[in-house]
């Protein structure tokens, strides 16, 4: 045995001359098998409900319910946005004020329109109309047939 290893931390094998050490010993485990992860005080909690688990596990969740709803979560399809079709876009020229529905580009100074937002024709005159005008607090202004 190498006389800077104290005996006590080495068993001798009989017959080979061998050394090991011991496996409650060893520098990656804990007495009694347990692999330390993390923080060995940190308090583990249910990864679907956050609720405290209870004793020494290895769980993730604290029922099998709970690891069910989190697994049809994470399997669940993703939540696609809507798109408003282009045609019922209200676009505005910037230089002359006409509004356009689902035209871009102004006929008349030829040019980009800035997006006002979704909407449609109003019922009275047939002017292109946005959301955000009608939903607004304060009254949108009334549009007087031509």
């Amino acid at each position: 045995m190498p006389p800077d290893i104290p005996a006590s931390d080495h068993i001798a094998r009989s017959g080979t001359g061998a050394t090991t050490t011991p496996s409650n010993h060893a520098p990656d485990r804990q007495p009694g098998g347990a692999n330390p992860v993390g923080n060995a005080n940190e308090t583990l909690s249910c990864e679907y409900c956050t609720a405290p688990l209870t004793g020494r596990t290895s769980k993730r969740y604290c029922s099998p319910q709970h690891r069910l709803q989190a697994w049809r979560q994470s399997k669940a399809a993703p939540v696609t946005p809507r798109h408003v079709p282009k045609a019922n876009i209200v676009y505005e020229c910037g230089d002359c004020g006409e509004r356009f529905l689902g035209d871009q580009r102004c006929p008349d100074c030829n040019v980009w329109c800035q997006r006002v937002g979704p909407g449609g024709l109003c019922p009275c005159c047939d002017a292109p109309v946005a959301l955000t005008e009608l939903l607004a607090p304060d009254p949108p202004p009334v549009h007087q047939r031509p």
